[in-house]
């Protein structure tokens, strides 16, 4: 059997002070406590990958010719090859070089630079695997 002071230890004990009353619910939800951000009528545009690398072959054609001269020589070996292998060997070429290049390959570009690559040379069609473009 429960004696009388076993039930108190599990009966609620009264709250220390008083709470402040609760505001309704319409004046707590006209009164924000920071502002809200504006609204935007013109997000900003997406970027355009394709524009870009256009962009960027059309001003360093030294670095488009590496790549075109790459996929060739890989093609003349008769075996599929994906753009991140003649990715890197542009990037390592350029770093060894004696003259300080300044540029630098987004690797979003890449797929674009392998179709670039087949539009300058459509034999190149055969050997370079990619995959379908999703923007």
């Amino acid at each position: 059997m429960t004696t009388q002071g076993q039930m108190d230890m599990f009966a609620p004990k009264p709250l220390v002070g008083e709470m402040p009353p609760a505001k309704p619910i319409s004046t707590a939800m006209a009164q924000p406590k920071r502002e809200d951000p504006p609204v935007l009528n013109n997000p900003p545009p997406k970027k355009n990958l394709r524009m870009e690398t256009e962009r960027w072959l059309a001003s360093n054609p030294e670095v488009a010719q590496l790549f075109l001269r790459f996929a060739r020589e890989l093609a003349a070996r008769r075996r599929p090859f994906g753009i991140g292998l003649i990715t890197e060997r542009v990037r390592y070429e350029c770093a060894i070089s004696t003259s300080p290049s300044k540029f630098k390959i987004n690797n979003n570009w890449r797929s674009y630079i392998s179709r670039w690559l087949i539009a300058q040379d459509p034999r190149l069609e055969e050997w370079i695997s990619f995959r379908e473009v999703k923007y």
